[in-house]
């Protein structure tokens, strides 16, 4: 006779319980391992943007971007700006980054705006 707890095909079930719990472990392991990655690096954005060195620009909008873009690691979106450079004296395009997840500010297409960055990412504003 042969009772359930003293099965001779109990090795089996127990190498495939491993095999299963090796692979669901490994999986998370990489998979939280990408998330984890993620939130460090947007801490790291947001840290930047309350200690990181300010600058100031003025220029007038031209675009806004939606497409998704990577930068350092963290989803932002894009905003055109057209701004004066004293140094060269003429005009350029500025692009400056947002958050993915933050909405776009409430500027309209040819607003002149004042408009502070830090490390390219747009900290603050204010329409002229």
């Amino acid at each position: 006779v042969n009772l359930p707890y003293n099965d001779k095909r109990e090795t089996i079930l127990e190498a495939l319980l491993l095999a299963f719990t090796v692979f669901i472990c490994a999986y998370a392991y990489i998979y939280a391992g990408i998330k984890i990655k993620r939130a460090v690096k947007y801490y790291k954005l947001v840290e930047a943007l309350e200690i990181g060195l300010k600058v100031e620009s003025v220029g007038v909008l031209q675009e806004f971007s939606c497409s998704l873009e990577t930068y350092n690691g963290v989803d932002v979106k894009t905003i055109g700006f057209k701004v004066y450079s004293e140094r060269f004296t003429s005009e350029f395009d500025r692009f400056v980054y947002i958050p993915f997840d933050k909405d776009f500010p409430e500027i309209e297409i040819g607003q002149k705006v004042k408009f502070y960055t830090v490390g390219n990412v747009l900290h603050s504003y204010e329409i002229i």
